[in-house]
This record gives structure tokens, sequence and C-alpha cells, in this order.
């Protein structure tokens, strides 16, 4: 945001550019291109992981009724006391190990924030 303020500034103080118009199009041409994350998730109690706060999305909710694991009881212990596991370039996996089998939490580290994008039962 500060990068668009300084360009802003820029062309505001050139002489050529100081016609309203062309200033809207090039703005409207940056607002454009601009791509903002919109994450569509379930309200939770403040989680953080490495400062980050921990969003869960809908979809690894609904994954989790289907297997039978209880949300929030043992979604929040596994991302609490779990064993933690990074794969690929930004995966970041919890498993929490039980006598009924490991519940693995499976997430992505997207700038700021983590998201867990879908949870499921392992043996």
């Amino acid at each position: 945001m500060t990068l668009l303020l300084l360009h802003k500034r820029c062309i505001l103080d050139n002489k050529d550019f100081q016609d309203s118009e062309y200033l809207s199009n090039w703005l409207y041409k940056i607002n454009r291109i601009l791509y903002i994350h919109v994450y569509p998730h379930i309200y939770m109690d403040e989680m953080f992981y490495e400062g980050k706060p921990i969003f869960i999305k809908s979809h690894a909710v609904k994954r989790a009724r289907e297997r039978n694991i209880a949300y929030p009881d043992q979604v929040y212990s596994v991302l609490k006391t779990g064993k933690i596991e990074r794969f690929g370039k930004h995966g970041i996996r919890w498993v929490k190990k039980s006598k009924e089998g490991s519940i693995i939490c499976v997430g992505e580290e997207i700038g700021h924030v983590i998201i867990i994008k879908t949870i499921e039962r392992g043996n």
C-alpha cells in the first residue's frame, strides 16, 4: 500500500500527469491488478503459531464432521498439542496420535496467516 501511495505522490508531483481523469484511470488499472486473499473461515478463539493467526476453513469443518472428529474440541487439542510437520514450500501439518487413530490437520502458511484446509484421520 505504501508503494502505491509513493507512486501516486510521484504522479501528482509530475506536471504532465495532473489531469485527474488520467490519474483515476491509472489507479484503476493498478487496483485491478492487485489481488487480495479472502479466507472464508469459521470463527474460533484466537489461536497462533509462530506469531501467525490460524484460520480454519469451512471445508475443513465439513470434513471433520464427515470423519466423526469432534469440532472444535479435538481439533483445538490437535492444534495446541500435536506434532508439527512441514512439507513442500508452504505446507504444514499437525498430527496427534490416540487409541482411536491419529487426527491430522493439513494447512498452508500464506503470508501472515496459517489456513487449515482439511482435517482427516490417519492410522
